[in-house]
């Protein structure tokens, strides 16, 4: 790509990124008319403002589609002004705009939402982004029962799970996911108003992502299995220090968990 092309794209880019119209700037219209044409019915400065609006509603209309829940949370105009200040701040650099809301969480770890409702989107932000890698991540091939079955007792001792890289795992500060849900079926449910940690398993099936609540102890489980534990060390691990009767429920429990995990598709392979 040649310099002067180049110099073109970064003209364009700022120009396009503004909130306030071209021509308000007499600085900016001798950029503009170096850059288009014009016609008969706008100026060149127009003509480059019907593309600056565009900018805006692409991506804005991306970030919404990205975000239902949020815009739920925060409202049409608290939400406008949370997308501009993010594509202010991060500005798209993939046409397909696949990549667009992934810088998400880390500007709103600081950004000033309305009120008392910062800790309630930035769970929203994370759960919504989760959805985006769930639904498109490459389909793993399914983990052979009878290849499970047909493993010693003595394998699981160093025998490592390896969980499908399309599921998800979240705690969150607060249930997002029926409140997502109802948005998505076209409700205006009520916001929570206080906090209440929930622990989450996002997973594909059936080419729809969909959620399941964990047991905390299913998913400290998940977490350990995830980080390379095998099967009995996760399960030493989760039981540490608890008392006899949390360590015989999580005995109980754990043949449970694992039928339902692989049902959802929750392990791709086991490597021993």
């Amino acid at each position: 790509m040649t310099t002067a092309l180049l110099s073109l794209q970064h003209q364009l880019s700022g120009l396009f990124r503004r909130d306030e119209p071209i021509a308000d700037d007499p600085s900016l219209l001798p950029i503009a008319r170096a850059i288009a044409t014009g016609n008969e019915r706008v100026s060149p400065e127009e003509q480059l403002d019907i593309y600056r609006r565009q900018f805006w509603l692409r991506h804005r209309d991306s970030l919404v589609e990205d975000f239902p829940g949020l815009l739920h949370v925060l409202g049409e105009e608290a939400f406008e002004a949370f997308a501009r200040a993010y594509l202010s701040a991060h500005p798209p650099h993939d046409a397909s705009l696949r990549q667009l809301p992934f810088d998400a969480p880390g500007f709103a770890a600081t950004y000033p939402f309305p009120g008392e409702l910062g800790g309630l989107a930035r769970a929203m932000i994370a759960y919504e982004l989760a959805f985006v890698d769930v639904f498109d991540g490459p389909e793993p091939v399914p983990l052979d029962a009878a290849r499970v079955a047909a493993l010693p007792p003595a394998a699981w001792e160093t025998a490592r799970i390896v969980l499908s890289p399309i599921v998800r795992r979240l705690t969150l500060e607060f249930p997002v996911q029926e409140l997502r849900l109802a948005v998505r079926r076209g409700e205006a449910p009520a916001l929570p108003t206080s906090p209440a940690p929930v622990h989450l398993l996002l997973f594909r099936l059936h080419d729809v992502v969909r959620f399941e609540a964990l047991d905390p102890d299913a998913s400290a489980l998940l977490d350990r299995l995830h980080r390379g534990v095998p099967l009995v060390g996760a399960i030493e691990d989760v039981t540490r220090g608890r008392s006899a009767a949390e360590v015989e429920h999580i005995g109980a429990s754990v043949g449970g968990w694992f039928r339902r995990f692989a049902e959802l598709g929750v392990f791709a392979d086991i490597e021993v």
